[in-house]
């Protein structure tokens, strides 16, 4: 949690303010490269001194128990880790959507295939997982570095363009640490007023519920794009038709997983986690509307 925290804070928004300035077609693409790197490499730079700076009574904490070399190694990947999504955005933003599907699968398979080198080869567990993520994203930065370069003429920092770019990063920035806070806060406070075995129903439903609602994902991140190339007055045209199929799609899926949502708790997690019916059948019905904010989000943005 605390490395997320620090990949959401550290980005200043571009992975998703690089979708829309890049999709404008305003600055140069090389120059929008160079911003996010030096953001990247400042972002890590600030996370990394107000770790260090705290990092007594966050081991006494919120990390309570954790091995210093783990955030060790998370740090020494956050920078990668940082360049990579704000270079993923400008994929996204120029409209290759092909490249970037295929840099988010190629870092899946990567991943999957050092962690099972490291395993075998080294047998250090959580050692290596955290060692795995450092050696992709490295690589993965390096890759999405080269072909973006590939693609424009290299800059230096662009003053203008950064300073748009935070502004529009920093109001992402406001509903994406509002939604990290409140997802993990639904946990802290179930803890406190109920039981362990309960919330652990609560996590389980929304594990199934999960993988429905990245249909809505999948839609945000090539509608954005979509969206920041088009006119405005042609995305008013096709966006409510967009709309009402994604409404219909929705609905049919909803509830197919409201019909099979007791069999499919059994048969995934066993009869013992039975409780967990009726808080997925809750959170089906928030899934609904969760899922269309998400889609509108991309055009509001």
């Amino acid at each position: 949690t605390t490395l997320a925290l620090m990949l959401l804070l550290g980005s200043a928004g571009l992975e998703s303010a690089n979708v829309y300035i890049a999709g404008k077609g305003r600055y140069p693409l090389g120059a929008l490269v160079a911003n996010s790197c030096w953001v990247a490499l400042a972002g890590a730079a600030l996370c990394a001194a107000v770790f260090w700076a705290c990092r007594d009574r966050a081991f006494a904490t919120i990390l309570r128990g954790v091995d210093p070399a783990y955030m060790v190694i998370g740090l020494l990947a956050l920078p990668a880790m940082l360049a990579k999504v704000c270079l993923q955005g400008l994929l996204r933003g120029t409209d290759r959507l092909a490249a970037w599907n295929g840099t988010v699968l190629a870092e899946a398979v990567l991943l999957l295939a050092v962690l099972l080198a490291c395993l075998h080869g080294w047998r250090l567990g959580v050692y290596c997982a955290m060692v795995s993520q450092l050696v992709v994203a490295a690589t993965m930065a390096l890759v999405l570095l080269w072909m973006l370069t590939r693609m424009s003429q290299p800059a230096w920092i662009h003053g203008e363009a950064l300073r748009e770019s935070l502004r529009y990063g920093a109001k992402i920035q406001a509903s994406n640490l509002l939604n990290f806070v409140n997802y993990r806060l639904s946990f802290y406070l179930l803890n406190v007023f109920i039981s362990i075995r309960e919330v652990g129903q609560y996590s389980v439903a929304l594990a199934l519920l999960q993988p429905v609602l990245l249909i809505s994902t999948a839609v945000q991140y090539v509608l954005f794009p979509k969206v920041s190339l088009a006119d405005a007055a042609a995305a008013k045209v096709w966006m409510p038709k967009l709309l009402r199929q994604m409404v219909l799609v929705l609905l049919i899926v909803f509830a197919l997983l409201a019909l099979v949502c007791h069999p499919l708790v059994v048969w995934c997690y066993g009869a013992e986690y039975a409780g967990a019916v009726r808080p997925l059948q809750i959170l089906i019905l928030g899934g609904i509307f969760l899922s269309l904010a998400t889609i509108l989000d991309a055009y509001n943005c």
